[in-house]
């Protein structure tokens, strides 16, 4: 038993020299003297009283090149840790600047990569540098951290403050979401991460030190902290800087500060810890044509963080990917906006403040027609699901103090207000959600009547679907009520004025006996008068496996005919389209033949869809002996379908 001990004791001795060796400097370092630093022997005294594996050396190599050398060691650690199912995440911890003149082995910053029981540290102590490789569990890294901080005089950290800047890495949750996983680095400052993943890298960092008590004044905007990030095809640069107080001030006061601050603001929102506030510490997330800047509030003082790209983007689009929402996450805000204000690039403005209920837009509806809308809520009822919200809508022209219209409208909670054109005919009308749900929700609708200078209430009966979309090219109106994922209905308008519309054609599919069947109608209307096209109930399986039903709705049939089959009892409705695919050339497209062919009781017998035509048709003829259809093309071609007694296939016919 004593031999196996000590030859347990070998191995283990072994493989910790190993795992040193594998762990150890980027580069080879200067030999160390023959007296440690009393330094190097504190830190070695904490991480092994605390029974952690530890070795301790300086580096020859300045802080200038941590995040550079930190990155190194990500990779590294990710190639020696290939086959292991932990993730390797790292961080740089930055800590508090001292009042007055800083000692010279002040510890400015510490850099640590850590993956599962082993961690690599690195102290950037005055303008030295030591790095710390341990090895045991993570908890124990953070005992000895924490141990270590408080340990040193002259770093000024009392107890409660070195918890601060000890971070929980979490790696069972970064786990669950990366296969395989990845490297992740995190530079904190001030109670704040910014997170960096495998497509991007952290550039440069630097801050300013010295006697703090010569810099100039934190309003002034002086850098605290700066340092670039890679970003997807981007280059961001990062400045971390004090900022003037924002407590106590009322969000108008707030927003005109920010204006002040920023003439070219077009975004600024606010974020709230609680739902009902936000006058009190809010954190502030705002948009110039150029730059991205954050303001939260930390530990009794006001920081202002700018992300900026290096280059020119042209644009806002993708500018930053909203860069703020982690800052916003770290800090513990919730994603409730309390207020928001807006500016498109079309000069669009909307103001919305979340708590009060209270809405402001300013909006273009067509040429030369720009109209400013007031809505402020009047009453606050509860629904059987949810709270419902009346308000008075005061519509004016820009510089008018007096409204010319007044509405009065009922509202669900979340995004009432939406400007589309409904009716396509070239002017903006204003819809507003009253009722959201798994369906769509419902909405009313104004349409903007140019002739009467003023919104006209659509009947209720388009409020009750739940979505819709809107041909303009063809003036069509599309609308779509789901009662269940199987049941609903279709309807498809034509407009012919600014309120006029006319039902060209309705599906209506209803689910019977415990999804058993599907019951389908389809009809067309001209002139008022209604066409029946399908009114069968299906199997349910036949109903899901026939995508070609759905095309009995969709499509226009310019051709029909009574015809007798061979394989078919009495006679059959045989039923002709086409349809025009557009490329992104308009003058340019597909042309598509589609042939159904029914039952009398509407049973849809077979149907052949999507068929390659060369040009628009111009005349379609029957040929009763051959059971043959005919289309003549623009351009002299034609196509012949044949019956071949269960299909029509395209005939082979010389004589076409």
């Amino acid at each position: 038993m004593l031999k196996r001990g000590i030859a347990a004791a070998c191995l283990l001795f072994c493989l910790v020299c190993i795992w040193l060796m594998a762990n150890g400097n980027f580069e080879k370092s200067p030999e160390q003297n023959e007296g440690e630093s009393s330094l190097e022997e504190t830190i070695k005294q904490i991480f092994t009283g605390h029974g952690s594996i530890v070795k301790v050396q300086k580096v020859d190599w300045g802080v200038e090149e941590l995040p550079q050398r930190l990155w190194e060691r990500v990779e590294h650690w990710q190639e020696y840790y290939a086959d292991s199912p932990r993730a390797i995440m790292g961080y740089v911890e930055l800590f508090d600047e001292p009042e007055g003149q800083a000692a010279e082995d002040f510890l400015w910053e510490y850099a640590t990569v850590q993956h599962e029981s082993a961690q690599e540290t690195f102290l950037v102590v005055g303008t030295e540098i030591y790095q710390i490789n341990t090895l045991r569990s993570n908890e124990l890294w953070q005992s000895c951290m924490r141990t270590l901080f408080t340990s040193v005089p002259q770093w000024q950290i009392s107890g409660d403050g070195a918890d601060q800047y000890i971070h929980d890495l979490d790696f069972e949750t970064y786990e669950e979401y990366r296969d395989p996983p990845y490297g992740k680095l995190e530079l904190w400052y001030q109670g704040i991460a910014v997170s960096f993943y495998e497509n991007s890298r952290l550039l440069a960092c630097r801050r300013d030190r010295g006697d703090s008590s010569q810099r100039e004044k934190p309003d002034s905007g002086r850098e605290c902290l700066w340092f670039r990030q890679e970003w997807e095809d981007q280059e961001l640069e990062w400045q971390f800087c004090t900022a003037e107080s924002l407590t106590n001030r009322s969000y108008e006061e707030l927003f005109q500060r920010l204006q002040t601050l920023y003439p070219g603001m077009w975004n600024c929102v606010f974020y709230t810890r609680e739902a009902g506030e936000y006058d009190a510490w809010p954190l502030i997330d705002l948009m110039t044509e150029d730059a991205e800047y954050v303001y939260y509030y930390r530990r009794g003082q006001w920081y202002r963080v700018s992300i900026r790209p290096t280059e020119d983007v042209g644009g806002r689009q993708g500018l930053f990917g909203s860069k703020g929402y982690g800052i916003r996450h770290d800090l513990g805000y919730s994603n409730q906006e309390s207020y928001s204000f807006m500016v498109t690039e079309q000069g669009e403005i909307t103001e919305t403040d979340q708590i009060q209920h209270r809405y402001y837009m300013e909006q273009g509806l067509g040429p030369g027609l720009r109209l400013c809308f007031d809505c402020q809520k009047t009453e606050e009822y509860q629904g059987e699901i949810f709270a419902g919200y009346t308000y008075e809508v005061a519509i004016s022209r820009p510089g008018e103090e007096v409204p010319f219209q007044v509405l009065e409208v009922n509202s669900a909670e979340r995004g009432p207000f939406s400007f589309e054109d409904f009716n396509a005919d070239g002017w903006l009308d204003l819809s507003v959600l009253y009722y959201y749900g798994a369906n769509g929700g419902m909405a009313a609708h104004y349409v903007w009547s140019p002739s009467k200078e003023e919104f006209l209430r659509m009947p209720e009966e388009f409020d009750y679907f739940g979505s819709y979309g809107v041909d303009e090219e063809k003036r069509q109106l599309h609308m779509h009520y789901h009662g269940s994922a199987l049941a609903g209905t279709e309807e498809l308008y034509q407009w012919s004025g600014e309120t006029d519309c006319e039902l060209i054609r309705r599906f209506s599919h209803n689910d019977l006996n415990d999804y058993q069947e599907m019951h389908i109608e389809i009809s067309c209307y001209e002139d008022g008068q209604e066409k029946i096209l399908s009114d069968y109930c299906y199997p349910m399986d036949e109903y899901l496996e026939r995508d070609a039903i759905w095309g009995i709705y969709t499509l226009d049939f310019v051709w029909e005919r009574g015809v007798e089959l061979p394989g078919q009892e009495g006679t059959c409705i045989l039923r002709y389209a086409q349809e025009k695919t557009l490329s992104e050339d308009k003058d340019a497209g597909e042309y598509l033949d589609y042939l159904f062919l029914f039952r009398e009781d509407t049973y849809l017998i077979c149907a052949l869809e999507h068929q390659e035509a060369p040009a628009a048709y111009s005349g379609l003829a029957w040929d009763e002996e051959r059971d043959q259809l005919t289309v003549s093309y623009a351009g002299g071609e034609n196509q012949c379908y044949q019956w071949d007694g269960e299909t029509f296939i395209i005939s082979q016919d010389a004589g076409i």
